[in-house]
């Protein structure tokens, strides 16, 4: 009977249950498992920089933002092909620390889209069936530095596979993404 039971715990261990070591090994010989690396995030600011290919937005599709000295740009549009029977909704915010935003424009609005600015930064609803949208704005920072905080969401889902930076369009690993600046 003994020997039926030992050979059905070792029968479980062989199964891949967990908690398997602790039954058969004496206390303490549990392995340790590798602690949880820390994700750090590249330094985004250096992706920021220059306008990506006007073409390649309207092909490729997604969420694009690039900034040129303080002047910031964020546009977005459908992958091609498009099809008139359903639109994106890009949602998102801007949100400035150590700094503000002036000059908010909007690019190629149209009577659905909002685009507000609040008393941290810009909130966004952009709904594209076809074209590009989005708008400028310039930061002006208080002091030396300024960061940006930036959060899209395509039709209620977040993904930093459809967010490019900069002229090389960069997607970034998560979202929100934060850039800083040093004037």
């Amino acid at each position: 009977m003994k020997h039926m039971i030992r050979t059905g715990i070792c029968l479980i261990c062989l199964l891949g249950v967990s908690a398997c070591e602790t039954i058969v090994g004496p206390p303490g010989s549990e392995p340790q498992l590798p602690a949880t690396p820390h994700v750090v995030s590249p330094p985004y600011d250096l992706f920021a920089e220059g306008e990506p290919n006007p073409g390649i937005i309207a092909l490729k599709g997604g969420s694009y933002l690039w900034k040129i000295g303080n002047s910031w740009h964020l546009r977005v549009a459908r992958p091609e092909p498009k099809t008139m029977l359903f639109r994106d909704v890009f949602t998102g915010s801007v949100r400035v620390q150590n700094g503000f935003v002036l000059n908010l424009v909007p690019q190629n609005a149209r009577s659905l889209d909002v685009v507000q600015t609040g008393a941290d930064g810009i909130e966004f609803g952009l709904e594209v069936d076809r074209g590009v949208r989005g708008f400028d704005f310039r930061v002006q920072p208080i002091g030396n530095e300024y960061c940006i905080n930036v959060d899209v969401q395509v039709n209620g889902m977040t993904n930093p596979r459809y967010v490019y930076l900069g002229r090389s369009m960069f997607s970034p690993n998560m979202l929100p993404v934060r850039m800083c600046f040093r004037q």
